[in-house]
């Protein structure tokens, strides 16, 4: 019975050495591909950055020429903002650290800040066929409340950022509409879509769909 006993924990405990080297590798392998992107990521906008400011220091420009270049500049600031957001976002998720905050947010500035971001998003994709939609806000709806502003935005972010890169004409629309005591954000557009057979792997590392 003892030879037995020893047999099967020896298995177990191969098994679980086994799981964990294979997990350590997909760790990896995912944060590989994720320090690869973070560094495309960044330096594309910076390269605008330093392009564009050494246009405006290196030459007289009309003002309106100097308005679009700084136009330009603080589209890629948002940019890497937004993927430095990510990151830390990733890193509190796998951490198990991510806390919500309890903060007074005004809903009118949300939508605000997210149509310039999104509309900033249609220039880098060069969605021109794609029209940015924020829906009117309902006359019963609360012009403040208590919530995670940052959390809100960066999902919302991310939403409307997959939903220009699958859309390829139409409309990307964005608000918010009341149930009950809840508010509910919503993204909606005229792509493709998820297939309904890989929407239980929307939530996870490294999953993807081919858009037609």
């Amino acid at each position: 019975m003892p030879r037995k006993t020893d047999k099967t924990l020896k298995e177990r405990i191969s098994y679980l050495e086994n799981a964990l080297r294979l997990k350590d590798e997909e760790y990896k392998k995912f944060f590989e591909t994720i320090i690869d992107n973070i560094s495309h990521e960044l330096r594309t906008p910076l390269n605008a950055i330093n392009g564009f400011s050494g246009l405006i220091q290196s030459r007289e420009l009309p003002f309106k020429k100097v308005e679009d270049y700084f136009e330009i500049i603080h589209a890629n600031i948002a940019r890497i903002q937004f993927v430095i957001d990510n990151v830390i976002e990733l890193s509190f998720l796998n951490a198990n650290k991510l806390e919500m905050k309890k903060e007074v947010c005004n809903l009118s500035e949300i939508l605000k800040s997210t149509f310039y971001y999104a509309n900033h998003l249609k220039m880098k994709y060069k969605k021109n066929a794609v029209a940015i939609i924020c829906g009117d806000i309902e006359s019963e709806l609360v012009e403040e409340f208590i919530a995670d502003e940052y959390r809100i935005m960066l999902v919302l972010r991310n939403l409307i950022n997959n939903a220009l890169k699958n859309t390829t004409k139409g409309y990307v629309e964005f608000g918010c509409s009341s149930d009950n005591d809840l508010l509910k954000f919503f993204v909606m557009d005229t792509g493709k879509g998820y297939d309904k057979n890989i929407i239980s792997d929307a939530f996870q590392n490294q999953k993807k769909q081919s858009v037609g």
